[in-house]
């Protein structure tokens, strides 16, 4: 196996196109950058107040960033009981800031995440670890994927 000269993705040896990113592999490829596995952040666990959860989600953000991570999967809870949700809440409009910044390159709520959505699609498409996961994963408002 070797990896995609554009999106890093383990393709066979002999490969002259990407299945992941369709792009061409011509010449020699470049040094390439491993991507690491797709990591969760439970940002709930411990009960935490908001701000202790955005303070997890920017700690986490800068380590998956130094780690040369592609993908993290962040827990962040609905509010199932009927009341709460506030973190959920806060970690999107803090997400959506980063964003606009262009700190990171895009987000998805587990919401919207499924294969027949566009932008599920998308998802996975760029990263086929997520296969695995999409029965559990699939329209989960208690999630956010971030992309780096």
């Amino acid at each position: 196996m070797k990896s995609c000269t554009t999106c890093g993705n383990d393709i066979a040896d002999r490969a002259w196109k990407c299945p992941y990113c369709e792009q061409q592999q011509t010449g020699p490829p470049p040094e390439p950058i491993r991507q690491s596995a797709i990591r969760s952040v439970n940002l709930k666990e411990g009960l935490p107040t908001v701000a202790g959860a955005l303070a997890k989600l920017k700690r986490e953000l800068q380590d998956a960033k130094s780690e040369r991570r592609k993908l993290l999967r962040l827990i962040h809870g609905y509010g199932s009981t009927g009341v709460g949700g506030e973190i959920r809440f806060a970690v999107r409009k803090q997400l959506q800031a980063l964003l606009t910044a262009k700190k990171i390159n895009a987000f998805l709520p587990g919401d919207d995440y499924s294969e027949r959505t566009n932008a599920g699609s998308a998802l996975l498409s760029r990263h086929p670890g997520l296969k695995s996961s999409l029965t559990t994963d699939k329209n989960n408002p208690g999630i956010t994927f971030v992309e780096l």
